[in-house]
């Protein structure tokens, strides 16, 4: 259910990008969908008791405020909304690393165990008067529902590096035909041939990063 509904709100996306300048609607949607499928993408791991290293922005959801914000706003301040979540969210990936994601986890961790342990005394000094098997039984209700500490995951990079290769190449391919489709459609004055070539040589040079400098999951070695 997480990846059909992330599936549809990219598809949403997708389909209000032309006209969302100019159309308070298509913004409103496209924004919605975006926060829908952060948070499918944040629950999806906090659900297994799981923070991802690698993505802090999933578990730190600062970055969505300005986008919740200009769901209320309308024309180019909510564009300027979004600017101010992804900049947001680039900090986060930039200043928080593993071991401050680590050091935050192990701390708010230790604080809930504290509150454990006094929420643990207090009922069994409640139940001192009952029989000890219900005595032991209530205090082993309170225990069961005590969350697990999260667990710290990193990402696969290999199984990353090849989603990322095949993502790399939809995209040179639908960038080719969207260019070839445009060119055919304007007169063939002085700026199409400029303008072809550059989108030639862009499309070549992201094919050439990605070919180059796609990871092989071996630590210091690259392919």
């Amino acid at each position: 259910m997480a990846v059909i509904t992330a599936m549809f709100g990219m598809a949403v996306m997708a389909a209000a990008v032309p006209g969302v300048h100019d159309s308070d609607a298509k913004a409103r949607a496209f924004a919605l969908a975006y926060i829908v499928v952060r948070l499918v993408a944040s629950r999806t791991r906090s659900g297994r008791g799981q923070v991802v290293a690698d993505l802090p922005i999933l578990q730190l959801g600062a970055g969505l405020t300005p986008w919740v914000v200009s769901l209320w706003a309308y024309g180019e301040p909510s564009l300027w909304l979004w600017a101010a979540g992804l900049l947001i969210d680039t900090a986060v990936m930039v200043r928080v690393s593993r071991e401050v994601l680590r050091a935050e986890i192990d701390q708010k961790w230790a604080h809930a165990e504290e509150r454990v342990e006094h929420r643990m005394r207090r009922e069994e000094r409640r139940n001192a008067t009952l029989p000890p098997e219900e005595a032991h039984a209530r205090v082993d209700r309170v225990r069961s529902r005590m969350r697990r500490k999260p667990q710290v995951v990193t990402a696969d990079v290999g199984h990353l590096s090849e989603r990322l290769g095949l993502f790399v190449l939809i995209v040179l391919g639908e960038g080719l035909v969207q260019s070839v489709s445009a060119a055919s459609e304007e007169p063939w004055d002085s700026g199409v041939p400029a303008v072809g070539v550059g989108v030639f040589v862009i499309l070549v040079l992201v094919w050439s990063l990605a070919l180059r400098t796609v990871r092989t999951g071996r630590r210091g070695r690259c392919r």
